[in-house]
């Protein structure tokens, strides 16, 4: 009885595994313009949950690229906003994975 258990546990294991990944789960890289509509996302979010000032609504991407940070490329896309009053958080970076992951943002780009 004990080794039948076993056996259908481990089957019902090796079945229901599949179902983990989830639906739209990729890790074909994106491109450049998908990096950038992600990040104005974001920073939207961030707005609306009042982690960045209301300053930086609206605030343009000013650049994105591929940097590679522990042998690992990633997207950096980054924001400009001369109205912000802290001037060391004038600009905001943003990192990507390059499958579209979001990863962190800071005031420092590091």
């Amino acid at each position: 009885m004990r080794n039948l258990l076993a056996v259908a546990v481990f089957g019902f294991t090796m079945v229901a595994t599949p179902a983990f990944a989830g639906s739209g789960h990729s890790h074909d890289p994106i491109s450049k313009e998908q990096a950038s509509a992600l990040a104005v996302k974001k920073r939207d979010q961030l707005v609306t949950a009042g982690k960045l000032d209301k300053s930086w609504s609206g605030v343009a991407v000013s650049k994105v690229e591929q940097k590679t940070f522990d042998k690992k490329a990633e997207w950096v896309v980054t924001f400009e906003n001369k109205a912000a009053a802290n001037p060391a958080q004038r600009t905001l970076y943003m990192f990507y994975a390059i499958d579209g992951h979001y990863l962190a943002t800071n005031f420092t780009g590091k």
